[in-house]
């Protein structure tokens, strides 16, 4: 028979409750220093962590094992979604950061901030490093589809070294 009346499942609510609000995937945006509006356009992309990313076997003898944690990961590569618009707003800006760079940076690399909320209002931001943005082969159309946002999809590599600021919200819900 299962634990689940009313009164122990409250318990479990309760104690979810305590432990602070849920965050929405997409809470998240991602500022593009020097292409600032950009964050408009960005649909998806990775969130950094400073924990380990592994475990080093290190063998004992009589066949024992021993675990020790992996070196803290600073470099994420994950993919990158953004919205077109119709005068090409989005390939304009990835063009002019590969080309000729932005804000005083190399051409091709660019700095960021991924914010929980938005910049003007936000629970907390990340600092990105020496980020770069690798198209995909093409974008893909469908003329039979008119309800759909054309997506520009690609890869975005970046630096994270655990640089985070407190932001002027608590909770995003509610302003």
């Amino acid at each position: 028979m299962a634990l689940n009346t009313p009164q122990y499942l409250e318990q479990f609510h309760d104690q979810t409750q305590a432990l602070g609000a849920d965050a929405v995937t997409s809470d998240f945006t991602l500022e593009i220093i020097g292409a600032e509006s950009l964050y408009l356009r960005t649909k998806g992309f990775p969130i950094p962590t400073t924990a380990s990313q592994g475990t080093i076997e290190i063998p004992l003898p009589l066949g024992g094992q021993r675990g020790e944690a992996v070196q803290n990961k600073t470099y994420f590569t994950g993919s990158v979604t953004f919205m077109e618009t119709v005068d090409a707003y989005v390939r304009n800006t990835i063009a002019r950061i590969a080309t000729v760079g932005i804000a005083g940076g190399p051409a091709g690399y660019f700095n960021a901030w991924a914010y929980h909320g938005d910049p003007q209002n936000y629970t907390y931001r990340m600092y990105l490093r020496h980020a770069h943005i690798a198209l995909s082969a093409g974008t893909q159309t469908d003329m039979s589809s008119n309800t759909e946002v054309l997506l520009i999809e690609g890869d975005i590599s970046y630096h994270y070294y655990g640089r985070q600021e407190m932001g002027n919200r608590k909770l995003l819900s509610g302003y």
